[in-house]
């Protein structure tokens, strides 16, 4: 049983990194924390886990509690396909829900976590960013100065708990963990920033 459970940690991390082209897909089956994933068309898919473990918890009024809320926002913008429910899963006492956001400011709009998006490398970036951040290519230190004006840099700036997921190549990061070239575990003292 250890070894089945390993072997499909493995196989899901596999998966994970070497998947995050164009198709790249996150499912109740293949998370086992809060993950985002950041699509190369800018669509994001978020995966939340929660524990689900007291008796009169029920899956389909959790369901029904999230469609509403999908309903309510996606009214509110005029756009239908603002935020879908993917995916929603409950087993051994935790429930698992992956939705589907047709842009950033959508998921900024509608969760209360506290996440920030920028197409491009501003002014009102650069007051959020850190003096330093760190460079993925060789883990040097740059000033965030050197970043000011890049139009071809999008960033991401959270301060709540989540695995992070980039279509594209991460090209600079802060208080966070990387994993490969493509993930960033969040840390855990004030905001991490992702800049790809």
């Amino acid at each position: 049983m250890k070894k089945a459970r390993l072997l499909t940690v493995f196989l899901v991390a596999v998966l994970m990194l070497s998947g995050c082209g164009k198709n790249s897909k996150l499912s109740a089956s293949n998370v086992d924390a809060n993950t985002i994933l950041v699509k190369s068309d800018q669509k994001v898919q978020v995966a939340t886990v929660e524990t689900f473990d007291q008796s009169y918890y029920e899956k389909d009024e959790l369901k029904t509690f999230i469609t509403d809320h999908i309903t309510e926002y996606n009214t509110s913008t005029g756009n239908e396909e603002a935020i879908k429910l993917n995916a929603l899963d409950v087993k051994s006492k935790k429930a698992v829900m992956v939705l589907e956001y047709a842009s950033m400011k959508d998921l900024v709009e509608f969760t209360d976590d506290k996440i920030t998006y920028y197409d491009t490398i501003t002014d009102e970036v650069m007051n959020q960013l850190p003096e330093e951040i760190t460079k993925v290519k060789d883990g040097s230190s740059i000033s965030k100065d050197e970043l000011l004006g890049n139009s071809e840099l999008h960033a991401v700036i959270i301060d709540a708990e989540y695995d992070i997921l980039i279509n594209s190549t991460i090209k600079y990061y802060s208080n966070g963990e990387l994993d490969g070239k493509k993930i960033i575990k969040t840390g855990t003292n004030g905001p991490t920033v992702v800049i790809y």
